[in-house]
C-alpha cells in the first residue's frame, strides 16, 4: 500500500538546510552539525572555466554526494553556466530542468541555509 505525501528528507539534507530538530530527527542523525563526509566528486571531464567556478562553489562542497551523483552534477553545472551566460535566452523549460537538477541534488537546502557557499556578486557570471 503506497503512503501520501512527500517522501522523508535524509537526515544530513535537514542538517544542511538548518532544519533539523532534536525531537524529530534525534535519531535519524547523531551529529547534525555534519553531513556525511564523502570525499569531494572530481569532474569526469575538463570543464568551461565559469562550469570550473560553479563545479567549486556548489558541488565541491557538497559532501553529501557520492560519485553516482557526478553525471546529474554535469548536468548542473551545463545548465547553471548556461543560465549565467545568458539569463534573458535562458527558457523556462531549461529553468526547470535546473531546479529539478538542483532539488535532485539537495543543492536547494544549500542555497536557502545559512551555511550556503559565499557567491561573489563581483564574478564575472553575475550582472
Amino acid at each position: 500500500m503506497a503512503k501520501t505525501g512527500p517522501k522523508k528528507k535524509p537526515p544530513h539534507l535537514h542538517a544542511v538546510g538548518n532544519s533539523h530538530r532534536k525531537d524529530r530527527h534525534a535519531d535519524e542523525l547523531q551529529n547534525p552539525t555534519a553531513p556525511p563526509n564523502n570525499p569531494a566528486l572530481e569532474p569526469m571531464s575538463k570543464l568551461t572555466k565559469i562550469e570550473a567556478k560553479v563545479w567549486d562553489k556548489l558541488i565541491k562542497p557538497a559532501t553529501w554526494l557520492t560519485e553516482f551523483d557526478v553525471i546529474k552534477a554535469h548536468e548542473f553545472v551545463a545548465l547553471a553556466a548556461e543560465f549565467f551566460l545568458s539569463k534573458r535566452g535562458f527558457v523556462s523549460s531549461r529553468h526547470a530542468q535546473l531546479r529539478a537538477l538542483q532539488s535532485e541534488l539537495g543543492l536547494e537546502y544549500v542555497m536557502a541555509s545559512k551555511a550556503k557557499p559565499k557567491l561573489n556578486p563581483n564574478d564575472e557570471f553575475f550582472d
